[in-house]
């Protein structure tokens, strides 16, 4: 028979091949023998988060915090999944307590101050880290914040010390080499050293240990349209219960779902959910299986009423768990766009916005960007062009051949209007304008994010390819040859 510990352990390796509710169970089991095993409880509540169960995860990460009171290392867990939830407030209590209870812990010193940056306080989170960040043996994270921060108040200068000294050192592991290369790459390009900037975001992505299945992807995308037919799409059943709450933002990453849900988050009817896993979960269940990677949308034939029916309720059990009282509450997770007829069958009187943007300055963004996400299409031109045209093949079969109804967001128009783009994004959920979603940037539940919505709306990203002129030309080519304007 297992010990307590035992089976934690047997749990953690299981979560850490995505075998999720084999691992859940592990931990229970755990727990159920040892009730006050604390390291259960943290990995359970991390995998119930994962899974978009988040009243239960938060109970479970707090207990382990409240066994284990004097951790400050489970402060920073904790603290850590409320800051990716948008819970800054809550998020930044427990990195202060952290730092209380370790003033060494670079961990803690660095997501406090990537929380104050977030909430606008760069000076004073650049004082805090600064120190930590000149250290001989500072951590990864400390350099990568220190670098994110200086960057958000125009200092790259300073920013490029740490991170250059530190990307030196031969034991880094090499995703900290890739994140550092990916910051340095920012810093170059905050100093108008584009060359550099180029050169330094091409070893990040070198760096990148997964390379994306084109031909897999493409085939999946080629069954899901021979699939979902519009004949095989009008037998496949809607639900009944016709609720609006949900908001849908899909799109290419790096098209601007995160400034669309922040200016619909700061309506007072609204929520932003963030990226939530709830739909990956479903698809997992409908699959029968455990996988964290990509799953395809089942045929019709597979999709019957009932299994619209509890999807749809799961899905929006799970959105209580994010927000309880908001009429509209929105999810952008980047995957959803493959999965819209299952969605307008579960939410028929839903909503769905798209969000475009020119597809070079797309491209280029998620090539210059440190996913945390399974996006593995994202680290070479070949691919991202591949899964660009794609995605734009699918959202044309989805929206014009079986007329499910998104509206389109276009990046460069929310820029140069403001207000009234944003009053179409408003309505377009069903609620009444408010002048307050043109003030988005000081809505107190933000993006984890130093710089990406904090500020007011600028163009400085519009057209940002061009800073970069002949260094691109293999991504305008790659996207050519995928039939895309580039």
């Amino acid at each position: 028979m297992p010990t307590p510990a035992e089976l934690t352990q047997q749990a953690r390796r299981l979560h850490a091949k995505g075998q999720m509710q084999s691992a859940i169970d592990l931990f229970q089991a755990a727990i159920k023998a040892q009730p006050r095993n604390a390291d259960a409880h943290q990995g359970l509540g991390l995998a119930l988060y994962q899974i978009g169960q988040l009243p239960e995860a938060f109970d479970h990460l707090e207990r382990s915090v409240r066994l284990d009171p004097m951790s400050a290392n489970r402060l920073v867990v904790l603290a850590t999944v409320q800051c990716n939830m948008g819970m800054l407030r809550e998020a930044r209590e427990a990195f202060q307590r952290a730092v209380w209870l370790n003033r060494d812990l670079d961990g803690a010193i660095a997501g406090l101050a990537r929380i104050m940056g977030a909430m606008g306080e760069h000076e004073q989170a650049l004082a805090l880290l600064a120190p930590a960040a000149a250290r001989s043996g500072a951590t990864t994270e400390a350099v990568a914040v220190h670098a994110e921060l200086c960057v958000a108040l125009g200092r790259a200068e300073q920013g490029l010390g740490p991170a250059l000294r530190r990307i030196e050192r031969p034991e880094l592991h090499p995703l900290e080499r890739q994140r550092l290369f990916f910051q340095i790459g920012r810093l170059y390009e905050a100093l108008g050293e584009y060359d550099r900037a180029f050169d330094a975001f091409s070893s990040a992505n070198r760096l990148h240990p997964v390379r994306w299945d084109r031909a897999a992807f493409r085939a999946m995308v080629d069954r899901a349209i021979a699939a979902w037919s519009p004949e095989a799409y009008a037998h496949v059943a809607t639900c009944p219960a016709h609720s609006d709450r949900p908001v849908f933002i899909v799109g290419m990453p790096r098209s601007g779902a995160a400034l669309v849900e922040q200016i619909i988050a700061s309506h007072p009817r609204c929520f932003g959910g963030g990226q939530l896993a709830i739909t990956q979960h479903i698809l997992a269940r409908l699959h029968d299986t455990q996988t964290t990677s990509v799953l395809p949308l089942p045929p019709p034939p597979r999709v019957g009423p009932d299994d619209v029916a509890q999807s749809a309720a799961f899905y929006l059990r799970a959105l209580k768990s994010v927000d309880l009282t908001a009429d509209r509450v929105t999810d952008r997770m980047p995957m959803n766009f493959l999965y819209l007829p299952l969605i307008h069958r579960m939410f028929p009187a839903g909503h769905v916005l798209r969000c475009r943007r020119d597809p070079v300055d797309t491209c280029l963004s998620c090539w210059t960007h440190d996913f945390t996400g399974p996006l593995h299409f994202a680290y070479d031109f070949d691919s991202l062009a591949a899964f660009y045209a794609d995605h734009e093949r699918l959202m044309r079969h989805w929206t014009e051949t079986l007329g499910i109804q998104a509206f389109d967001v276009q990046y460069e128009r929310l820029v140069a209007e403001h207000e009234p783009q944003s009053r179409g994004i408003v309505e377009s959920i069903g609620v009444e304008w408010d002048a307050a979603c043109l003030r988005f940037h000081e809505n107190s539940r933000q993006t984890p994010s130093i710089e990406q919505v904090r500020r007011p709306l600028h163009a400085s990203s519009v057209s940002r390819h061009a800073r970069y002129g002949p260094r691109l030309e293999p991504l305008r080519q790659a996207l050519r040859r995928e039939g895309v304007d580039a």
